[in-house]
């Protein structure tokens, strides 16, 4: 190496970022050894231009200057190559082959593509770094929000409360509101408190699903993770089973509790991103709790599907959390009996369907539509149109008469008559619901569904 390269480099050593000891050092270590030509040099001697990488870059242009190759990255003399895929400072730490450079005082800890703090450990599958990791799961932000009451309405109406007991509360923020009201009015300033928070949110359209994602400030003024709460009635309006699938979910969202109903279904399957993950065996009144946590990704588009199978008219409340519920309380529901027909939905759901949905159609030009009942009723029993409510475009629609007609494999066919204009194709929707329709071992069904008109 001629004695200006060799200037060069030792110059481009001292007006790197590292501190002028470990510069020294690394100048002094490679004289002393007589390794200098091949710590600032690492090319053979000899060569009269820099080679060109596997990646196609060629690094440097004069010999004596040529730089290291790292996959397609070049690395000079004050960096090393980490993994063969990016350039590390001399000192750092090469995490997971190449995924991150870590500093050794600062952030020491290798997580994934991130470097933690010598006050934390890599948690939840190696996605995030945490100073208070409890079986792989992060409690940093420990704040819970739980259901104190539901109201049915309609509107339907929640109570719940906040509380975080480690970090306190100093703010609360909407994240994301559809369908509903929050009182009081947010953002709200709440102090520096460990006390639970209590705030209400109600449904605006009863017949639409509704959907609330709360922001928390702790009293350190750092944003916890937005809260998510999904409740739910997962009901056999029409059909045997019923499924409803929830999506973009968190890997927090894993607490699942169901609550069957006085005339409850006989069996839930559990979904988990198109995997079954487990089939419960459900008796009346009773609440079943599962931990989702292992099975949902780091990511936020996790889904989570249930399917409920049992006789027409069953039903289960449903509410999935981010904390666990406290074990000394139970979920707050309301009476299956007290929940109108309608969408009982808050949170992200991205499909409801029965068995039979197929078989409920729509004919525009005559301004009907048929629905089909997994149950025997008479004509008798629908004789009186008063009992079915619709709804178009957020408005009441007058149901001019019902019929009754024998379908498939002991179902029923129920044919409305609408007046004509009432919906078009394409939409918009039309909602129908109905109470106290009784069937022929006289029980007496509610229901809803929802259909989009076609020609």
């Amino acid at each position: 190496m001629s004695t200006d390269s060799l200037f060069d480099s030792i110059s481009r050593i001292l007006a790197s970022p590292m501190s002028r000891r470990r510069a020294f050092r690394l100048i002094a270590g490679g004289l002393v050894s007589g390794t200098a030509v091949s710590l600032l040099e690492p090319y053979a001697s000899g060569q009269s231009v820099c080679p060109t990488c596997p990646g196609g870059q060629v690094c440097g242009t004069t010999f004596g200057n040529c730089d290291t190759c790292c996959g397609v990255e070049c690395c000079n003399i004050v960096h090393y190559c980490c993994g063969d895929i990016q350039c590390c400072e001399i000192g750092d730490i090469c995490c997971n082959d190449g995924f991150a450079c870590c500093d050794p005082v600062n952030a020491p800890v290798c997580c994934g593509e991130m470097c933690c703090k010598p006050n934390e450990t890599c948690c939840e599958m190696g996605s995030t770094c945490c100073a208070n990791c409890v079986n792989d799961k992060c409690m940093d932000n420990t704040a819970q929000l739980t259901v104190s009451a539901v109201q049915p309405g309609p509107p339907m109406h929640l109570k719940l409360t906040v509380q975080d007991k480690v970090n306190g509360i100093s703010s609360l923020y909407i994240s994301q509101a559809v369908n509903c009201k929050v009182t009081p009015t947010m953002p709200m300033a709440v102090g520096a408190t460990t006390n639970p928070i209590a705030f209400a949110a109600t449904k605006i359209s009863h017949c639409k699903q509704a959907m609330i994602v709360l922001g928390v400030t702790d009293q350190h003024g750092e944003d916890e993770v937005p809260k998510h709460i999904i409740l739910s009635v997962l009901k056999l309006n029409t059909g045997t089973s019923v499924s409803q699938t929830f999506s973009e979910l968190g890997h927090s969202t894993a607490h699942l509790y169901v609550t069957n109903s006085s005339f409850g279904f006989t069996t839930l399957e559990v979904f988990v991103n198109g995997a079954l993950h487990n089939t419960l065996s459900l008796t009346n009144n009773e609440t079943t709790y599962l931990d989702l946590y292992s099975v949902l990704t780091s990511r936020s588009d996790n889904t989570i599907s249930l399917v409920g199978l049992g006789q027409l008219g069953a039903s289960a409340n449903v509410m999935v959390t981010d904390e666990p519920l406290d074990p000394n309380s139970t979920p707050a529901t309301a009476s299956m009996g007290e929940i109108p027909p309608g969408r009982n939905v808050w949170g992200p759901l991205a499909e409801e369907i029965e068995d039979n949905t197929g078989s409920h159609v729509s004919h525009v030009a005559t301004q009907t539509i048929w629905l089909n009942l997994a149950d025997v009723v008479t004509s008798k029993a629908v004789s009186d149109p008063s009992i079915f409510w619709a709804e178009t475009n957020g408005e009441t629609t007058v149901v001019q008469s019902v019929e009754a007609h024998a379908g498939p494999n002991g179902s029923t066919n129920l044919v409305f008559q609408f007046l004509p204009g009432t919906f078009q194709a394409g939409g918009p929707c039309v909602y129908i619901s109905w109470q106290n329709l009784m069937d022929a071992d006289g029980r007496a069904l509610s229901g809803f569904v929802e259909i989009w008109p076609h020609p």
